[in-house]
């Protein structure tokens, strides 16, 4: 799994994290297989503290904010694949 421009979320107040699907009152935490319950899923968020500090130049986790592994880490657990991220300084 691949989180690229994580610093365009720098300056939001709160993050959301899709944790799983609602469909027909009852919570998954993957994504639907059928077409018929995708159609019907609604997304459960989680929401996250944001950062403001300019992460362009970060290339490791220890670099960056407090907050912004969280997130990270949960999208990994959630998701159960190895995060890599990606920060461009030169993005136009």
């Amino acid at each position: 799994m691949a989180l690229t421009k994580l610093d365009i979320l720098t300056g939001y107040e709160k993050l959301p994290v899709c944790v799983g699907y609602e469909i027909d009152g009852k919570e998954y935490d993957t994504v639907p297989a059928s077409l018929k319950d995708y159609a019907k899923a609604k997304p459960v968020y989680k929401y996250f503290d944001g950062w403001t500090e300019d992460i362009s130049n970060a290339r490791t986790f220890d670099e960056l904010p407090a907050n912004c592994p969280k997130v990270c880490t949960l999208h990994r657990r959630i998701h159960r694949h190895k995060v890599l991220l990606s920060i461009c300084r030169t993005r136009s």
